[in-house]
């Protein structure tokens, strides 16, 4: 049988198909043994004396390095070992250090620490309602006070007019010098829009607009500068704050105070039909508004949010520009185009900003969590959804430690229902890297909480996926293919039996479908790690059983893992 509910992973293909056919050169065989999913862990038998000291151990030695993780790692021996002396000891005394670091990020007005400590805490112990004197509003109000006084965040019913809202833009350049064909040099420059949102002259872009500033294989000329409409011959420097590859955001700096800067909206009421207006600098003529509708919504572009879809005229330039309602507040981001297909573009909530906005002060490169999971919204019928469904979870990961299994639905993450999805990536991407949830689960119809160390995600997390599981086990997340082990398994031929094939999946696409038999012969990876292409040879039911060889291409990051 096949499974019912659409992965959000096709919608991802068609957007990415353009980017795959001109950055797949693909290499062959046995890719690097280099990974980013950080320090991979083993499920560990307390039970075992001599493997319990050296969790103990091992425990103590992270506490230094990464506290949160090491209680994490300290409740589970606790929750295994209640009346276990040492075990008890090991967890009180890193409990205790998280209030001591807690308390210190306070008194340096780190809130971005204080609220992680704090959110971890209510995760390992939910019936917390403060820790040290401090509740969640309580650290959500002295947070957001930090950038608030600055950014304004309360949108405006009073219409402004487009001249004045103009002047808050810029045009975004980078200088790359020059560019070399058949031995003559042109200039090399890259084009973008951006937006005051700071009267201290802070202003957000896209990251791929400044992508060369902050790439550290780039080993070429680049320099940062912006324009103002007025005076576009003057070149005014620019320095990045900080950038978000996954959301394609960047906040930029420059020493000026800003002629107008602009209100942050909501784009959550904004539906199909709503009037928007984008104002940049497409292929560099400043000043420039067009407007249109919003054409749709929730469209899953990005490996860990949603999109809206506008019909705007919308040109090269104009990526990091903003999308304004009628009263000049911020709805969203420019970020893509079609350029072959008129009217098809793209744009990037404003939610996401704001929701990341304090992380970006800090400055650096921003990361996303995740557990080391892949999954579906679960359906009770073709219209309801009813949770998340795990199907596969990463040896090592932590959704792995924390025994989050194949089957489990997730109906919330410390104490929000979610009911698909994109739900629980939105309430992920809140979170941050390093910090611990909780899990709202049913496991065999019966409710657990399981709480979860949030790790780095990585930027290819199929590519991990591949690294640290067999590839049997790592056909389903590549290619939504659930296979059992066939008549032959060895190290040179990997040949299996279908169990499931979930639709909306390569495999599915394929036209795969239960007890066919596919022989797994090589596997190979766009230079980037974003893509993977996987050729098999396969006896299908539908075609007779006969045999034929059949290429599985997937993007290797999309929103089905968390």
């Amino acid at each position: 049988m096949k499974i019912n509910g659409r992965f959000t992973a096709r919608g991802c293909l068609i957007f990415l198909f353009s980017v795959f056919i001109v950055s797949s050169a693909f290499s062959s065989g046995t890719p690097e043994k280099k990974t980013e999913a950080g320090e991979t862990l083993e499920k560990v038998i307390y039970t075992d004396t001599d493997r319990k000291r050296i969790e103990i151990k091992n425990i103590e030695k992270t506490a230094e390095q990464n506290p949160t993780l090491a209680l994490w790692r300290s409740y589970l021996m606790f929750q295994s070992l209640p009346q276990d002396n040492e075990a008890h000891e090991l967890y009180n005394k890193i409990y205790q250090k998280i209030e001591t670091l807690f308390k210190d990020a306070v008194e340096k007005d780190d809130w971005l620490k204080a609220i992680s400590y704090y959110d971890s805490i209510c995760a390992i112990e939910p019936s917390t309602k403060s820790f040290c004197g401090w509740t969640a509003e309580s650290l959500k109000s002295a947070s957001s006070r930090l950038f608030t006084e600055y950014v304004n965040v309360v949108p405006s019913s009073e219409k402004v007019k487009v001249s004045r809202m103009i002047q808050g833009t810029v045009t975004v350049y980078v200088d790359l010098g020059l560019r070399v064909q058949a031995g003559v040099g042109y200039p090399n420059k890259m084009l973008g829009s951006g937006f005051f949102i700071d009267k201290r002259g802070y202003l957000v872009t896209n990251h791929h607009v400044i992508a060369n500033m902050v790439d550290p294989t780039y080993e070429g000329y680049a320099r940062l500068y912006v324009t103002l409409p007025d005076d576009p011959d003057e070149r005014i420097p620019a320095k990045v704050i900080s950038w978000d590859t996954s959301l394609d955001l960047a906040l930029l700096k420059v020493e000026i105070t800003p002629p107008y800067v602009f209100t942050l909206g909501s784009s959550e009421n904004l539906d199909i039909g709503d009037k928007i207006y984008a104002i940049g600098s497409p292929i560099g003529l400043e000043r420039t508004m067009t407007s249109g509708i919003v054409s749709a919504v929730n469209r899953p572009l990005l490996s860990t949010g949603r999109v809206m879809q506008i019909d705007a005229a919308i040109n090269s330039g104009n990526s990091g520009g903003p999308i304004i309602d009628e009263y000049g507040n911020v709805q969203g981001i420019v970020f893509a185009g079609a350029t072959d297909y008129e009217g098809l573009n793209f744009a990037i909530p404003v939610e996401y900003l704001k929701m990341n906005l304090q992380r970006m002060y800090a400055g650096d490169q921003i990361f996303h969590p995740w557990t080391g999971s892949f999954g579906i919204t679960k359906k009770t019928d073709v219209a309801k959804a009813d949770g998340l469904e795990v199907l596969y979870t990463m040896p090592g990961s932590p959704a792995y430690i924390s025994e989050l299994k194949k089957g489990d639905v997730i109906t919330g993450i410390d104490g929000i229902a979610v009911k698909n999805l994109e739900e629980f990536q939105d309430i992920l991407l809140s979170k941050d890297v390093g910090s611990i949830v909780r899990l709202t689960c049913r496991s065999d119809d019966k409710k657990k909480e399981i709480p979860v160390y949030l790790a780095k995600r990585p930027e290819s997390p199929g590519y991990e996926v591949y690294e640290h599981d067999s590839i049997g086990n790592a056909l389903l997340p590549l290619f939504g293919i659930e296979v059992s082990n066939g008549a032959s398994a060895t190290a040179k031929v990997k040949k299996f039996f279908i169990k499931t094939v979930y639709t909306g999946m390569p495999g599915d696409d394929s036209g795969f479908s239960p007890n066919d038999t596919i022989e797994v012969t090589k596997s190979k990876f766009s230079d980037d790690k974003s893509t993977i292409m996987t050729e098999v040879f396969a006896t299908k039911r539908r075609n007779g059983f006969m045999g034929l060889w059949v290429s599985l291409i997937n993007a290797l990051d999309t929103p089905n893992y968390f």
